[in-house]
């Protein structure tokens, strides 16, 4: 038996990382398995499961707020997708933005125990093996809109404030990088 180890320095914004180094400084493996091969964060679940690696900020996160990271889903596993998750409180309570690779659209969704909820869905032809640019933004606390590659996609009004979780990434039943 040996102890985990300690969890990451929490940190503060502005913030980026490029794991160029092959590490994932700060990010927090949630579920699933993520590595850092060729300045990549890939994602890959275990089994038909969720791949979620989450950053925790030493203080509250404004009310404004952008979340830039570039999505190449892959054509293996269950599914081909990828998302920015923010407002993450746990396992299935969070927030998600980004690409449904297999069925062809962009959307912004929340989490819940019965599973992913699309609220918005912009459909669009969306590949595999394609690095997209991926830009959510938050403002007022609770909406959020997702641009790709510079384009507005779509634009959601949660109902409470989304900034109060972790922010980071995800997968649902898919690898990504």
């Amino acid at each position: 038996y040996s102890a985990p180890p300690p969890p990451p320095t929490p940190v503060t914004l502005p913030w980026s990382e490029d794991f160029d180094d092959g590490t994932a400084d700060l990010f927090t493996v949630q579920a699933g398995t993520w590595t850092t091969p060729s300045g990549e964060y890939r994602a890959a679940p275990i089994g038909v499961s969720d791949a979620v690696s989450t950053l925790e900020f030493t203080d509250p996160l404004p009310t404004d707020l952008e979340v830039h990271a570039t999505l190449n889903a892959e054509l293996f596993g269950v599914q081909q997708n990828g998302f920015v998750v923010f407002d993450y409180q746990s396992a299935t309570d969070f927030k998600f933005a980004g690409a449904f690779v297999g069925t062809n659209h962009w959307a912004i969704g929340h989490r819940t125990a019965s599973g992913w909820v699309k609220d918005q869905v912009f459909s669009q032809t969306v590949n595999t093996g394609i690095e997209y640019a991926l830009r959510l933004v938050i403002n007022n606390s609770n909406e959020a809109t997702l641009f790709v590659d510079g384009e507005q996609k779509i634009s959601h009004s949660f109902l409470d404030a989304v900034n109060e979780g972790a922010i980071g990434l995800a997968t649902r039943q898919a690898t990504t990088r």
